[in-house]
């Protein structure tokens, strides 16, 4: 798992390019050791874990999600824990998040007051 971190640490910002990319070296940790790693730890079918970079683009924050499929399956509504690695890249967070844009699509800039 430490081999898996290193690996995004160590690569994500020293891949220039604005677009997901495949083939650099901070892919394979991220978007399949990593996720595989902890489903394998997790071992319940209730538990869903998705990797990010973006879709598409590449995001400044990736992220691996563990979503208890009770709850919610994304991160744009319910509770979920995640890894955040920070944009610096010098280290990662192990966090509960909410998702917010499911707040944000129905109640506008009341958002935050129904999140409570």
């Amino acid at each position: 798992m430490k081999n898996g971190f290193l690996g995004v640490l160590e690569n994500y910002l020293k891949d220039k390019n604005t677009t997901t990319n495949q083939n650099a070296d901070y892919f394979s940790p991220l978007m399949k050791d990593l996720p595989n790693i902890i489903s394998n730890i997790i071992k319940d079918s209730t538990f869903k874990v998705r990797p990010s970079c973006g879709a598409g683009y590449k995001v400044e924050i990736p992220w691996i999600g563990i979503f208890n499929t009770n709850i919610t399956t994304s991160a744009r509504k319910g509770i979920y824990i995640c890894y955040l690695f920070r944009s610096d890249m010098k280290g990662f967070y192990i966090t509960l998040l909410q998702g917010i844009t499911y707040f944000e699509q129905t109640y506008s800039s009341e958002k935050y007051s129904y999140a409570k």
